[in-house]
Formats: C-alpha cells, structure tokens, sequence
C-alpha cells in the first residue's frame, strides 16, 4: 500500500523545486514513474508534508518568534521586534497573540526619506492557523513602494490595529520622532478609525478613493457617467472642478451627494495637504505590497516572516545602492522623467502678458 509519507520521499526533488507544484503535475509524476495514481486528496496532504520537510511545521514555527524576535534585536541594532502572548495563568501555557516587526533600514530610511504618508492595509493568511497580515507601506523619493512595518495578528478589528498603531508609534520613539499628524490611507477597514485616532490623535486620514466608489455601487449610485464624474471629483486638484463635478452628480442621482458629504475621510486630491507632497488617492500602492508577499501567506509564520524580510532587503538594498550616487542637487529618475513629460507638454502652453511681470498661462 502506497503511504503519504513513501510519495512525499519520491516527491520531494521536486516539491523543493517548486514548493507550489500543482498537485495534477505531481499525479501525473507519481503515475509516469511509479506507475502509482494518488487522488487528489492524499496528493494534497502528500505536498503539504513535502513543504512541511521544506520550511518547518506550523506548531514549530510560532515557537521559534520569540527567538526570533531577540535574535534581529541584537543582530540588527535599530530594529522593532515584538511578540506578545497571552497571559500565562496556572497550568494554560501561553497562547501566541500577535507580532510586530520593522527592521532599522525601514524606519530610518523612511523617516529620512519618504513622504509623510504611510498606507494600511490587512492581508488574509491561508496557513493552518490562517490570520491577517496587516502592513504599513510608505511611497520614497522615486515613487516606489517602501515597506514600513509588517504584523501579524488573530483577525482585523479595533484592538488588533490599536495594537498595529501602537507598536507604529512605539517604533517612531524609539528612534526619537515624536510626530503624531501622518497622514494615513487606506479603505474603510472595520476598527481603523477609532484605534488611529486614540494612538496618533492629530493624524489625517485619507480613504481609497476606489474603495469608496465600491461602496457607491454597493450603496446603489452607479452606472458609466457617475463613474466618470466620481473619477472627475476624485481626482480634481481644486475646489471649482470638484464642486462642478459634484454638482453634475447631484443632478445625476441626487442621494449620492448626500452619500459623499458623509464621507468624514479624505478622497478628493482637492483636500489634501500640500504638504505631504503626494496626490495618492488609491491604495495601490499598498495593495502592490500585498501581491508581493501572496505567494508567501500559506507557509509557516517564521519563513513567512524572513522570505517578506528577504523581499524587503534586495529591493532597500537595490534602492540605497542607487540613491548613494545621486548628488543632493539631483533629482531622482522618476522625477526626471515627470519634468521632461512636463517640459515636453509646455510646448502647448502661450503666454499673455498679465502686467507687474506676470503672465497668464493656457494650453
């Protein structure tokens, strides 16, 4: 009789070469070879031991975070690692209740050189003991993604983001920042509000615009031109073009004004602080982050944690090693690239004369 554990053996050559084979290619091996045919099911439970052998057990790896946690302390000075347990009481042995990491080159790069923006955002796991990836990802100079800090907690609502916050603004202390007025982005996730606004009392909050237009439609408001009219207020740089838009909405479908007056978030581009330098009115940027690590939130959490940590260095790494041959007067490739699309449209642009030295410009 063929065992789980005789084809994890045959298998596992191939299951560590691609630890997400899919499971009718390793029927089709095990039938081609050894003249074997394996359901489904038990081929399933045959790559999970595979991965097992490859990256630790479940059990296991929770075990290890608190080693874990001292170890990048004391190897990467700088960096916030924080496991927290429940509380031991009698004979119950602690329980793992959450994590929070966030390596020295993420805060101090983004205290340094990143726009004061941070996006939020929860990823489910679909690991044994499941869980949510809950993540603060920054824009840097050139545009790009730069990952902030990364959690894991039991499931999204109001005390596992106070936790997030807190842990944020303990990591900020740390490396004497004291600033409580970010600017936060991200939908209209259960529990953010009230947990925000108890941690960083004075902080902005933006919400996705595209997530706000999913719920328009789920409200009832939509249909082609008030999409393309939402779009117009969503992104309309001064109050004129948003009340224009909004106006033409109103006459459109009248209660979905009254929906968006509601909205106690920022979206329209209109609004935010010039500040911030950054029009980002969508989370894409964050949800970028997220397709990054998907691959990676079925494993154990400890190899979950090192491969976004892995991740997260050779792209810092690549990025640093790039901004240290750019002169303080430079600027970076993307804004380079925008200035010269710019320059290159000011070719449509006349001048008249407006007096005192001024002059009015027009496409």
């Amino acid at each position: 009789m063929v065992t789980s554990q005789w084809l994890c053996t045959k298998l596992l050559p191939d299951i560590e070469a691609n630890p997400e084979i899919p499971i009718k290619t390793l029927q089709r091996k095990a039938l081609g070879i050894y003249r074997v045919q394996v359901k489904q099911r038990l081929m399933y439970k045959v790559r999970s031991l595979g991965r097992q052998q490859i990256y630790g057990g479940f059990d296991e790896s929770y075990a290890l975070l608190p080693s874990y946690a001292e170890m990048i302390k004391s190897t990467n000075p700088g960096s916030y690692a924080l496991v927290t347990w429940t509380a031991d009481s009698g004979n119950v042995t602690p329980r793992f209740k959450a994590c929070f990491f966030s390596f020295a080159a993420q805060v101090r790069g983004f205290l340094r050189g990143c726009r004061p923006i941070i996006g939020i955002d929860g990823a489910h796991l679909s690991g044994y003991y499941k869980g949510i990836l809950l993540t603060a990802v920054a824009i840097d100079g050139n545009n790009e993604i730069f990952p902030l800090a990364y959690s894991i907690v039991s499931t999204e609502s109001m005390d596992t983001w106070s936790y997030f916050f807190r842990s944020l603004k303990a990591l900020f202390v740390q490396h004497g920042c004291q600033r409580d007025d970010w600017t936060f982005i991200s939908d209209r996730m259960r529990g953010v509000e009230s947990a925000l606004y108890d941690v960083f009392p004075k902080a902005v909050r933006r919400v996705c615009a595209q997530h706000l237009y999913t719920n328009c439609r789920q409200a009832g408001y939509s249909g082609t031109a008030f999409h393309d009219l939402f779009w117009v207020a969503a992104d309309a740089y001064n109050p004129y073009v948003f009340n224009k838009a909004m106006e033409k909405i109103g006459k459109l479908i009248p209660e979905a004004v009254g929906y968006l007056d509601k909205v106690p978030e920022q979206w329209s581009r209109h609004k935010f602080d010039v500040g911030v330098t950054c029009d980002h009115n969508t989370t894409n940027f964050v949800e970028s982050f997220n397709a990054c690590t998907k691959p990676f939130r079925d494993l154990p959490v400890l190899s979950l944690l090192e491969e976004i940590r892995s991740w997260c260095m050779t792209k810092i790494g690549a990025r640093f090693d790039k901004a240290v041959d750019i002169g303080p007067d430079q600027l970076t490739p993307y804004a380079t690239k925008e200035l010269e699309e710019r320059s290159a449209d000011s070719r449509f642009c006349y001048a008249t004369n407006a007096g005192g030295g001024g002059v009015n410009l027009r496409f």
